[in-house]
């Protein structure tokens, strides 16, 4: 997800909250975002955390929520390759293994 979708979805969810609390569907004082860590998830019901996430370097919302699906990660790289038509085509393998000695320029 790109940072401007992630500011677009914080920008709707600020507008919702001050929705709701103008109509005094919620609270006026919402809770320090630093209290997160002791806070549990009003979904699931399980702690929550925020943990660091080195490869991406972002901080990452846990809870005991799942998604309904899983992507795998390096999934990538065993798809077949399309061209712009849609059409498959294969991979081009990169080999590590030095190439085979003999007359090569026949």
């Amino acid at each position: 997800m790109s940072r401007d979708s992630l500011v677009r979805i914080e920008f709707k969810l600020d507008c919702i909250i001050r929705a709701l609390q103008d109509k005094g569907l919620m609270l006026r004082d919402l809770p320090s975002i630093e209290g997160i860590n002791s806070d549990f998830c009003p979904v699931c019901e399980s702690p929550i955390k925020v943990v660091a996430d080195f490869e991406s370097e972002t901080p990452v919302y846990k809870c005991g929520c799942r998604l309904p699906i899983t992507i795998v990660p390096g999934i990538r790289a065993l798809i077949p390759a399309r061209d712009t038509n849609g059409i498959e085509r294969p991979k081009e393998e990169v080999s590590s293994d030095p190439p085979p000695a003999g007359d090569r320029d026949r």
